[in-house]
């Protein structure tokens, strides 16, 4: 798990990644994002949107395990962090990281 909250810290500085469950919605509607990362306790009504426009969309959902609080501190901010977008990886191998825990079963959405 540290690897994947180390790749989000540097997809964050160096990539393209926008934050917020109501900017995450607009762009999956747009189909831009290349993943979108939930934290496990994101609200369910948002969660269930998200995953249904990721799906339309062909995007993977990855379900951070920590609390949003948790995925705040990871993104560098003072705040929660229910859901992120991230439009590309920057520096960081991300997409790659992800991708790999979730076929290995780490935390599917």
């Amino acid at each position: 798990m540290q690897e994947i909250e180390r790749q989000i810290r540097m997809a964050v500085e160096t990539g393209d990644v926008v934050l917020g469950s109501n900017q995450t919605i607009k762009l999956l509607k747009l189909g831009k994002p290349k993943l979108v990362i939930v934290a496990a306790n994101c609200p369910a009504e948002i969660r269930e949107d998200i995953e249904y426009y990721a799906e339309l969309a062909d995007v993977p959902v990855f379900v951070y395990p920590g609390t949003s609080m948790d995925l705040g501190d990871v993104c560098g901010r003072p705040h929660v962090v229910a859901s992120m977008a991230v439009l590309d990886d920057g520096e960081s191998d991300l997409i790659a990281t992800v991708r790999k825990a979730m076929e290995e079963g780490a935390a599917p959405s």
